[in-house]
């Protein structure tokens, strides 16, 4: 399996490839009150409002990058995740189950913590 690997708020994290719709560098989005903190606002993508968690919030640290990027992700309900840096893409052969980390954590490869996207998007924090 192919994973898109990414650093937020000192942690690597990944996700496979094929839940991967688009990354954007150039981006804006806009805050919106009463929101769980763990989103950043809501993106206009080509007409299409998209809502925009903070990955960096969520796993609880702090942003390490002035310059962030954003992660949209494929599902029927797209999110966007607000991330410090992508890396690369990497072949896993693998993945380890995860101890001791959050729900949405599917798994390890390495030092790579791997993202099941339907379990974040269904995470309380995010609120959907």
């Amino acid at each position: 399996m192919q994973v898109l690997t990414f650093r937020a708020a000192r942690s690597n994290l990944g996700i496979p490839i094929e839940e991967v719709r688009e990354i954007i560098d150039s981006w804006s989005f806009t805050p919106l009150p009463l929101l769980p903190e763990a989103f950043a606002g809501v993106a206009n993508l080509r007409g299409e409002a998209v809502p925009v968690a903070d990955l960096t919030r969520i796993v609880g640290g702090v942003s390490e990058s002035p310059r962030r990027t954003m992660i949209v992700l494929r599902s029927a309900s797209p999110l966007a995740l607000l991330i410090d840096a992508v890396v690369t893409v990497v072949n896993v052969d693998g993945i380890e189950p995860a101890t001791g980390s959050p729900g949405w954590i599917a798994g390890t490869a390495g030092d790579i913590s791997i993202i099941d996207a339907q379990r974040l998007w269904s995470d309380p924090a995010i609120g959907s």
